[in-house]
């Protein structure tokens, strides 16, 4: 027992050191190895299957490392402990995650090329001169950075999305398209949560004073509807915070908004078209629990959903989307008596049969700034 305690106090570096190796050697044999983190996410990788060529190559070898890294014990702690320190340090980017004032998360924007607006315009345009007799509108989002300007880290400059969204908007000067700004009403209402700190979406709020601006420019409704506002996740920590491992302190409220009158409620038949199944309601209750909230509006992306309501008209909507018009899409329920919502990062079957077999009678593309000039599948939605 003496030799013990002579030992532990010549080596302890050593000993404390061999105990911990040794923990970590255990908790690799007896750890099963997670597929994907929930922190990061993104798949991590799996223990590689040995060749003699991807060993003589040095590929073996790389894979097996980031096997070791991505399967380290306790990695999310390791992981945003590491950010924290460096955050510290006044270190403010982390992944494509910008750390802001007021606990406010941002994603690094991209900045499209004259060729990327140029190409969407024709797409667009091609669109409206195929479709004369519908009723189209367009709604490009303005991302947070472009609201947010003073949460921006310091000297930090953000493209002005903005003028951007102006000049594509002027392209369809006395065309048959509503063009839909949402700049200055956003601004005006920015002290009203509108958008997520921890992630990259609207809140319900934003998409609620957008469509204030959708339903008086494009549906063009004589009298609004009332809503009461629910809390269904107050702890959300958006993909902004888990991809840059940066843990705000308050965590963001996920909220749905209801009819207050009863006249006012809409049934409806959600139809997933390939995933073959149906529901009675928009909202996914179960992902409210969930690591993302955000899909409790539809249960997230689908490539094609069929929306039919209770709504006694003959107007029929097809709306072209990414994930924002997702929180959104309650709010146009009462306004048609059947919806069609696509996703062309999913979408991939032919669109003028869509367009006729559901007799579409008005289009509405709904998008991010972000979404809309970087990804290219709505290029290849029309073509």
């Amino acid at each position: 027992m003496r030799k013990i305690k002579i030992i532990l106090k010549k080596y302890p570096a050593m000993i404390i050191s061999f105990i911990i190796i040794t923990c970590m050697l255990v908790c690799y044999i007896f750890q099963k190895d997670k597929k994907i983190s929930d922190l990061e996410q993104r798949n991590l990788q799996q223990i590689p299957h040995f060749k003699t060529s991807l060993f003589a190559s040095g590929e073996y070898q790389n894979e097996y490392q980031s096997y070791v890294q991505d399967q380290l014990p306790l990695r999310d702690i390791f992981f945003q402990g590491k950010v924290q320190f460096e955050y510290l340090l006044r270190k403010r980017k982390f992944d494509d995650v910008w750390i802001g004032k007021n606990n406010m998360l941002f994603q690094d924007m991209y900045i499209p090329t004259q060729s990327d607006i140029i190409k969407r315009k024709n797409i667009i345009d091609s669109f409206i001169n195929k479709y004369k007799n519908l009723h189209i509108g367009i709604v490009l989002v303005n991302n947070k950075a472009d609201i947010y300007r003073e949460n921006l880290p310091n000297n930090v400059k953000f493209l002005n999305q903005n003028k951007i969204i102006n000049q594509f908007y002027d392209m369809f000067k006395n065309k048959n398209i509503n063009t839909i700004r949402l700049n200055d009403i956003f601004v005006s209402h920015k002290n009203e949560n509108i958008f997520y700190n921890s992630d990259h979406h609207w809140t319900t709020r934003g998409a609620y004073v957008a469509f204030q601006q959708i339903e008086k420019e494009f549906i063009k409704v004589k009298k609004s509807i009332d809503y009461d506002v629910y809390i269904i996740n107050d702890k959300f920590n958006g993909s902004l915070s888990k991809r840059s491992g940066y843990m705000i302190t308050k965590k963001d409220k996920v909220e749905v908004y209801l009819p207050k009158s009863k006249e006012d409620e809409v049934d409806v038949i959600v139809n997933y078209v390939n995933q073959k199944k149906k529901k009675a309601t928009v909202f996914n209750v179960d992902k409210a629990i969930s690591s993302n909230p955000y899909e409790v509006f539809l249960g997230g992306n689908y490539d094609c959903i069929e929306i039919d309501t209770s709504t006694k008209n003959n107007k029929s909507l097809l709306l072209i989307k990414d994930s924002f018009a997702n929180c959104l899409v309650p709010f146009l329920l009462p306004y048609y008596h059947h919806i069609t919502v696509i996703d062309p990062r999913y979408y991939t079957d032919d669109i003028d049969v869509l367009i006729k077999d559901n007799k579409i009678s008005d289009v509405l593309f709904l998008y991010n700034f972000q979404t809309f000039f970087l990804d290219k599948n709505i290029l290849e939605l029309f073509y």
